[in-house]
């Protein structure tokens, strides 16, 4: 089975787009080492919806399992799920080291 197909049989809800800034997860979440391999670039793809309760944030490298949850694919091998306050985080990181 592609692995595409077999992300979507982990949640009965389709991937939405979008989501709200309200940082459901808190300002707890901190950068662990190594995080700095998420690329800077924009995804080829990405979705918005509400956490699986599988993923672990590529960039705190804590469980995803309450509030929103992304997940950005940058190519068929690359695929990263963050927390939706570690994407705000991390959109805003790369965007003022772009500038």
């Amino acid at each position: 089975m592609p692995a595409r197909a077999a992300r979507s049989l982990e949640s009965p809800l389709p991937p939405i787009s979008g989501g709200s800034d309200s940082g459901a997860t808190g300002d707890g979440q901190r950068a662990r080492p190594g995080s700095n391999g998420i690329p800077r670039k924009d995804p080829h793809k990405m979705w918005g919806g509400p956490a699986s309760g599988r993923a672990t944030c590529e960039r705190c490298g804590e469980r995803i399992e309450r509030g929103l949850e992304f997940e950005l694919e940058f190519s068929s091998a690359a695929t990263v799920f963050l927390h939706e306050h570690c994407f705000f985080v991390w959109d805003r990181e790369r965007r003022q080291g772009a500038s």
